[in-house]
């Protein structure tokens, strides 16, 4: 699942308001609301682009959160703990 900060995602103007939101798990434990979702967000990391779907999340400190079914999707790949890069 990706993930898009509620703050971005105001920022956005494809989303959908979702009618019963969907609630997640977060790191925590604890669930929260996903208020509005995204079909086909495009972005770009380093060059590269994509286009995904989101849902949206208060995240203060993020303004997204790749999936491990979305790195898997992309694997094999490098990264550079050190200097911060895939």
């Amino acid at each position: 699942m990706l993930i898009v900060s509620t703050t971005l995602a105001r920022k956005l103007t494809s989303g959908t308001t979702l009618v019963v939101p969907p609630r997640v798990r977060i790191a925590d434990g604890s669930l929260v609301q996903c208020p509005q979702s995204f079909s086909h967000l495009s972005w770009e990391v380093q060059q590269y682009q994509f286009s995904s779907a989101f849902l949206s999340l208060p995240m203060p400190s993020y303004d997204m959160i790749l999936g491990v079914d979305w790195l898997a999707s992309h694997s094999p790949m490098q990264i550079d703990w050190q200097h911060k890069w895939l």
